[in-house]
C-alpha cells in the first residue's frame, strides 16, 4: 500500500517573499527614549514616560496622553475582549517594537512580508498646541523611524510626520524625510495651506491626511 510523503516544510520568509503580503497601515510602538534628546531643550514639555501603578504613561507638553497599547499585540483573537488592557508597562510590549529584525519575524508569524509604518504615540503630537514641541518631536520621530526602517528598507517603509503650522518649514522637513528614506508623510487633517502637496509631487512622496 502506497503512503503519502510528508509535505516539505515551508520556509515562511521564502513563501512570504513570493506572495508579498503588505500591511499598508502598521503602527510602531515608540520606545520610551525616542524623544529623550529633546529634554535638554524642551525640558518637561518633551514627550516622556511617567510610571504609575496602572502602567507607563506618555506625557507631552506636561499633559498625560496614552499608555503602551502595544501590550495587546497578537492577542486580539486569543483572549476575551473584556480582558484586553488599555494601559500597561513598556516591558510588556513585544520586543519587535525596538528591534527591526524581530519586528520582521513577528510580521512573518502573521503572514506579512512588508509594512508601511505609522506612529502610535506620535499621533498625539497633532493635538499639541505648542508648535515648537510638535515640530521638534515630529522631526525627532522621523530620524528614529528612518533608522529603524534602514535595517530592511525593502520591507520596512516609514511614514514621516509634519507640522504644517509653518508651510516652508514643513516642506523642508518633507524633503529631509525623503532623503532619509521615508516614503510618505502625515499632516494634520486641516493644515493652514496645501503647499506640502505641491512639494510632495515634486519629490515623489505623498502627504497622508489622518484624523
Amino acid at each position: 500500500m502506497a503512503t503519502l510523503a510528508e509535505p516539505a516544510p515551508t520556509d515562511v520568509a521564502a513563501e512570504l517573499a513570493r506572495t508579498r503580503v503588505i500591511s499598508s497601515d502598521s503602527h510602531i510602538i515608540e520606545p520610551p527614549d525616542v524623544w529623550a534628546p529633546l529634554e535638554a531643550h524642551l525640558g518637561d514639555r518633551a514627550p516622556r514616560v511617567v510610571t504609575a501603578d496602572d502602567g507607563d504613561w506618555w506625557y507631552v507638553d506636561n499633559k498625560k496622553t496614552m499608555s503602551f497599547l502595544g501590550i495587546n499585540a497578537g492577542k486580539r483573537f486569543e483572549i476575551d475582549s473584556y480582558d484586553l488592557r488599555t494601559s500597561g508597562h513598556f516591558s510588556d510590549v513585544a520586543p519587535g517594537a525596538t528591534d527591526p529584525h524581530r519586528y520582521l519575524k513577528e510580521n512573518e508569524s502573521d503572514g506579512v512580508w512588508a509594512s508601511v509604518i505609522y506612529p502610535s504615540q506620535g499621533l498625539v503630537l497633532y493635538a499639541v498646541p505648542d508648535s515648537e514641541v510638535a515640530t521638534l518631536a515630529m522631526r525627532r520621530y522621523n530620524d528614529w523611524i528612518a533608522e529603524f526602517c534602514s535595517a530592511a528598507p525593502d520591507r520596512l517603509k516609514g511614514i514621516a510626520m509634519l507640522n504644517a503650522d509653518d508651510i516652508d518649514e514643513a516642506v523642508t522637513e518633507l524633503k529631509r524625510a525623503r532623503a532619509l528614506g521615508l516614503v510618505g508623510a502625515m499632516i494634520s487633517v486641516a493644515p493652514p495651506a496645501w503647499a506640502p502637496y505641491a512639494a510632495a509631487n515634486m519629490i515623489g512622496s505623498g502627504p497622508s491626511r489622518r484624523t
